[in-house]
């Protein structure tokens, strides 16, 4: 609050001020007033709401692989788990069974060799994952006070319920090499109230996660996290 002299104009300083009797004395004509109403008019000028200037929160754009929706107050987004990684892994797994089919057929009619039954098991979870990583979506939906996740449509662990427990959310990076280039992937984690950090999702990269965390973070009402990239110019696909 800047204060003027009603007699000559002249600035009135701080230490001519007195807060308890909201008195001021100029310095320079020595005019003894009140500034009550000044003080009043500045506090309807602060809580006037088109006077408050609103957070700079630039828009992220939705990622192609991603979809969203809101439905009756919940928010609903959802993407497929397909990656790079799984046109290795799918030769792998043709490998891997076509190995222990030979070894079973080498040791007929005996019993198969001990030695196979870990191959065969390794090779239907590889199966089970390549196939989950072909066919499974991962869905996130959020109200005010809720958090799920969950896996599918072939079962897999990590559907999470939270409600009223999250005080932030974060983000971490791994890293993994495939046909020679190291790929980044980043997974989203639920810091609660308690200080446990718990992982949401896994496997996205940097457009994706800083898209989910802006949206559940707008519909947690939870503190935003501002990311450097969101300064620049080209922060994320447009």
């Amino acid at each position: 609050m800047k204060l003027y002299c009603p007699r000559c104009g002249a600035p009135i300083t701080s230490d001519c001020m007195n807060l308890h009797n909201l008195a001021a004395c100029c310095s320079a004509c020595h005019e003894l007033f009140g500034f009550c109403g000044k003080v009043d008019e500045d506090r309807t000028r602060s809580c006037d709401p088109s006077l408050i200037v609103p957070e700079y929160r630039p828009t992220i754009s939705r990622p192609p692989r991603m979809r969203a929706k809101e439905s009756e107050g919940i928010l609903t987004i959802h993407w497929p788990w397909r990656d790079v990684y799984l046109r290795d892994l799918a030769i792998f797994c043709i490998f891997l069974h076509g190995w222990v089919i030979l070894a079973c057929a080498t040791t007929l009619p005996k019993h198969p060799w001990p030695g196979i039954l870990p191959g065969f098991a390794l090779g239907l979870w590889f199966a089970y994952r390549l196939a989950a990583g072909y066919y499974n979506f991962s869905y996130v939906r959020a109200t005010a006070h809720y958090l799920e996740v969950e896996h599918g449509p072939l079962p897999w662990l990590g559907r999470k319920i939270l409600r009223h427990r999250i005080a932030h959310l974060s983000y971490y990076s791994c890293s993994f090499g495939f046909d020679g280039i190291i790929h980044d992937r980043w997974d989203l984690y639920a810091i609660l109230i308690s200080g446990r950090k718990l992982k949401l999702v896994a496997g996205l990269d940097l457009p994706e996660v800083h898209f989910l965390q802006r949206k559940l973070e707008d519909r947690l009402q939870l503190p935003h996290t501002h990311h450097p990239s969101e300064f620049s110019d080209s922060s994320f696909r447009s």
